[in-house]
């Protein structure tokens, strides 16, 4: 459910100049889920507060889930140069520690992409200049928006089916400043420093930025 939540894809720019995050980044993803299995339909409300630092190779997401009117919170942490992610509960206050061999790729739009069009929020002279695109993956239609100067996400919609289920998945970005404001927010809570390393399928890469969260 998370990883269909904060799923918002990087797609890609048909101009010269190449669509890429900064390096280093922070923000808010907030994202609602709606699907239909053999006419069963369940929702999601996800927040997720993002640490993107591509130069020391970690990402980090506080992420607070609704579901039929459960909470759950949980931090995960994946450390690509020590190959590790930590994913800790933060009600029951277990950790999951887990090798992960995976490449960070930069947080690029991919080749494949179609550019929508150009278009501004605002008006007058407070105005925001994004450009939105299209792209398929994985049975899901994106639809996705940038900021034209520095490529900053701030909406995506992904439509589609998964198998017998249809899905759509709507998620915003919020409050993205620059740089990392406290590098701590990549430690591993106690709890992870003294779990057992259990070893998992792995994670395909998927997801606006690339992350496999």
């Amino acid at each position: 459910m998370l990883k269909l939540v904060v799923s918002a894809l990087f797609v890609a720019l048909t101009v010269a100049d190449q669509c890429c995050t900064p390096d280093q980044w922070e923000g808010v993803a907030s994202g609602t889920l709606g699907s239909v299995t053999n006419g069963k339909s369940i929702s999601a409300q996800t927040t997720a507060l993002l640490s993107y630092d591509f130069t020391d190779m970690k990402v980090a997401a506080d992420i607070t889930t609704i579901v039929a009117g459960m909470t759950s919170r949980n931090k995960t942490i994946i450390d690509y140069n020590k190959k590790m992610s930590y994913n800790y509960n933060e009600v029951t206050g277990d950790c999951t520690v887990s090798p992960f061999d995976q490449p960070f790729k930069k947080a690029c739009v991919p080749d494949d992409a179609k550019q929508l069009g150009i278009f501004y929020y605002g008006a007058g002279d407070n105005m925001l200049n994004a450009t939105s695109y299209m792209l398929n993956r994985n049975d899901l239609t994106y639809y996705v928006s940038f900021t034209t100067a520095g490529c900053i996400p701030i909406t995506e919609v992904a439509v589609g089916n998964m198998g017998p289920t249809a899905t759509m998945i709507a998620t915003g970005f919020e409050n993205i400043t620059p740089g990392i404001k406290n590098s701590s927010v990549f430690d591993p809570p106690p709890a992870c420093q003294q779990a057992k390393v259990q070893h998992f399928q792995k994670s395909e890469r998927r997801g606006l930025l690339g992350l496999h969260l």
